[in-house]
C-alpha cells in the first residue's frame, strides 16, 4: 500500500503494536494475512496486488 497523502497508523501482520505512517510512504503486507489500518485524517493511498 502507497501512502500519497494523510496520516494513517498500521497494525502488520504478527504485530502488538500500531505504527504511525506519514504520508508519501509505502508498506508491504504478505499475501493471505490481514493487516488493521486507521485512518486519522483525509487520506490518498492505493493498493497494488502483485500475484506470486
Amino acid at each position: 500500500m502507497a501512502m500519497m497523502s494523510g496520516n494513517v497508523e498500521v497494525l502488520q501482520p504478527g504485530e502488538t503494536e500500531w505504527k504511525g505512517l506519514p504520508n508519501v510512504t509505502s508498506f508491504d503486507v504478505p499475501a493471505n494475512s490481514k493487516f488493521g489500518i486507521k485512518v486519522n485524517n483525509i487520506t490518498d493511498y492505493y493498493c497494488s496486488y502483485i500475484g506470486e
